[in-house]
This record gives C-alpha cells, structure tokens and sequence, in this order.
C-alpha cells in the first residue's frame, strides 16, 4: 500500500500488527470475502484499532481506508466487542494488541 494520508500510514500499521498476531495477510484483510470467520475478526480488529487510535478514526474515515461502508465498520466493531466477552481465543488475541499499544 503506497502511504499518502495519517489514515493510510495508521492503517499500514493496524495491518502488519493484525497479521502479526492473527496471521491473516493484509490482502486477505482488505479483500471483500466474508467466506472466512478469521479474515473476518482481523478486519475486525484492524476497524476497533483505527476507531482507538490517537485522535480516533471516525467510521466513514476507516471505511473509506477499507474500501467498505460506514455500516460495515459499525458492525464489525460491535461484533467483536460482543464476541470479546466470551471468546477466549479472541481475547489472548486483543491482549497481544493491547501490549503493542492499542486501544480496542
């Protein structure tokens, strides 16, 4: 990705941490497939990371980023929020996030 705004460069970012920890590429994050739970939940992570970031991105500034809809973003962010409350897996998932810095 060529890096042009603050929102392209904390993007760039979200992406090379999310697939640290999940391992889903960032390709596989931006791309519109839905047929995979986990390229799902690293979008996921990567729209609550922007939606924490310094400053906050607002849902229509990461949506544009991800090239999906402000809705989208809304949803995805509720999800995992929902799904953190009893997902261990995700859970051990957010806390290595956290430790690098984020706010989910």
């Amino acid at each position: 990705m060529k890096i042009k705004t603050a929102t392209d460069a904390a993007l760039n970012q979200c992406l090379i941490d999310v697939e640290d920890v999940t391992g889903v590429r960032p390709n596989e994050i931006l791309s519109k497939t839905r047929s995979y739970e986990n390229v799902c939940l690293a979008r996921f992570f990567v729209y609550a990371m922007m939606r924490g970031h310094d400053g906050g991105f607002s849902f229509t500034q990461i949506a544009t980023a991800m090239g999906r809809t402000h809705g989208s973003v809304m949803n995805g962010i509720e999800t995992l929020s929902a799904r953190l409350t009893y997902e261990k897996k995700l859970k051990a998932r957010a806390k290595l996030l956290k430790l690098k810095g984020y706010q989910l």
